[in-house]
């Protein structure tokens, strides 16, 4: 049996809350209305490529929460901004808040 990551990319699970599921379909229609619902697509399907894959290489790191063993980052993918947590022991990133940038 071969051991994750071996010949396969670490995959990281993504979470994020229902507030920013909400978000993310708020933005969505914000899009439609200004006219930019594929960059938009195509900003969050970078976001959730990098998230997936290389999280600690993806943004700056802006706090570091030792205790929890959580890092948090900032990202800009235009026209977007995210900022996420990372528990790269755990293997797992949770989403805080996705939003235009201004």
């Amino acid at each position: 049996m071969t051991k994750e990551g071996n010949g396969k990319p670490i995959a990281f699970k993504i979470d994020m809350s229902d507030l920013v599921t909400q978000e993310i379909n708020q933005l969505k229609k914000e899009a439609q209305v200004k006219g930019i619902a594929q960059e938009v697509q195509k900003a969050l399907r970078v976001i959730l490529s990098r998230l997936r894959t290389n999280p600690l290489e993806f943004g700056e790191l802006i706090r570091s929460f030792g205790h929890l063993k959580l890092i948090v980052h900032v990202a800009a993918v235009p026209p977007l901004f995210v900022r996420f947590a990372i528990h790269a022991e755990a293997q797992f990133v949770i989403i805080l808040k996705i939003q235009f940038l201004s």
